[in-house]
């Protein structure tokens, strides 16, 4: 939970070891600050939780880097689709446009 609430941007002004202990034994005065900052912004942080998934950095070992089906892989920009691929010229005909 605690590497989380920076995704969340929760930001906690004083001791990081003080912090930890209050939420593990649950001190109200570390809790409910967090609540009011998840539940009064929760459209914003229902958002960035889920891209967040997607979105935070990956940690690779440099031990997979030495692998050569890893480090010979497609580009990851191989992955994605042409940006010279173009749309069709009119919508589609069961589309209703008004």
């Amino acid at each position: 939970m605690l590497g989380f609430l920076p995704i969340l941007l929760y930001n906690y002004e004083g001791e990081v070891e003080t912090f930890k202990q209050g939420i593990a034994n649950g001190d109200k005065d570390m809790i409910y600050p967090i609540l009011k900052h998840l539940l009064s912004k929760l459209p914003e942080l229902r958002k960035r939780a889920y891209l967040s998934r997607f979105l935070t950095a990956i940690e690779v070992p440099e031990e997979m880097f030495a692998d050569p089906e890893v480090s010979s892989g497609p580009p990851i920009l191989s992955w994605f689709p042409s940006p010279t691929l173009q749309s069709p010229p009119h919508p589609c005909p069961y589309s209703r446009v008004y």
